[in-house]
């Protein structure tokens, strides 16, 4: 079960265990941590049945999570990686009304505590593992001569902005 994965924190775990059949986490251990795991048991290692690992992981995190995934299964025949990408907001939403899954990568706190309020994720097993950084982008010509990021109070600049809701919308109104 997750329960047994919870020495290497990487990923937030799934509590629900009656919906849960793979306890991994999108984690590789290396040899020498695999050697010693099964050194320590008295029967030989079973032979993985193919499974699926479910994770919903925040829309930012597609490309490198689809390649983790991809790498995951590789090392892993036997077990189909598949992932829900979306906005942390809904992920945490659908995590709530029960969907099945066995990682949520959330792209910010707030969402993770939603999805531990209701009970589908172990409190205390989140961990932090990527950071966002706000970046201003204008076109190449620009038109407003921004030069520094006081440029970005003129008067007559429009800025575009993701909704309030969503980490980086949050980020850019706290900014500015």
């Amino acid at each position: 079960t997750n329960q047994q994965h919870t020495i290497n924190d990487a990923f937030a775990l799934i509590d629900n265990a009656d919906i849960i059949e793979v306890g991994w986490q999108l984690c590789i251990p290396n040899r020498e941590q695999a050697e010693l795991l099964l050194a320590q048991t008295s029967t030989p290692p079973a032979v993985l049945e193919p499974a699926d690992l479910t994770v919903f992981a925040a829309a930012s995190l597609t490309e490198s999570f689809t390649e983790i995934g991809q790498n995951f299964e590789a090392v892993h025949p036997g077990v189909h990686v598949t992932f829900n990408f979306a906005g942390s907001q809904q992920l945490a939403q659908q995590l709530g009304q029960g969907a099945p899954a066995d990682v949520f990568a959330s792209a910010n706190s707030s969402q993770m505590d939603v999805a531990i309020e209701t009970g589908r994720i172990i409190s205390g097993t989140q961990q932090a593992f990527v950071r966002n950084r706000l970046t201003v982008i204008y076109p190449i010509d620009n038109p407003m001569s921004l030069s520094q990021v006081g440029d970005l109070a003129t008067p007559d600049l429009h800025l575009i902005l993701a909704a309030a809701e969503v980490p980086v919308g949050r980020y850019s109104l706290e900014f500015l």
